[in-house]
């Protein structure tokens, strides 16, 4: 990722298929990766580099990341037992 001022910053998550969704003003990050498991899973990079993986409890086997905001609540998808996509909002 890039910031305001050119620099790049590189990361690894546990997994392949890193996508990143959304940045916030902080430079907290998130998107989703898929696991080892097969399945994919939302995480939030934070500002000083903690990587946190969010998998909703409900979900199959899906779990996106889609968007944050500067109080870092993340929104999101995940694919549920009745093999649909619903939307979860994650509180730190």
């Amino acid at each position: 990722m890039r910031n305001a001022r050119g620099k790049v910053t590189f990361f690894d998550v546990p997994g392949d298929m890193l996508e990143v969704n959304g940045i916030n003003d902080k430079g907290a990050v998130v998107g989703s990766y898929r696991g080892a498991d097969q399945n994919f899973h939302g995480y939030v990079r934070a500002a000083d580099g903690t990587l946190t993986t969010l998998d909703e409890p409900d979900s199959i086997n899906d779990t996106f990341a889609v968007a944050i905001n500067n109080s870092g609540i993340v929104s999101g998808t995940y694919n549920g037992a009745d093999f649909t996509f619903h939307g979860y909002i994650w509180k730190p």
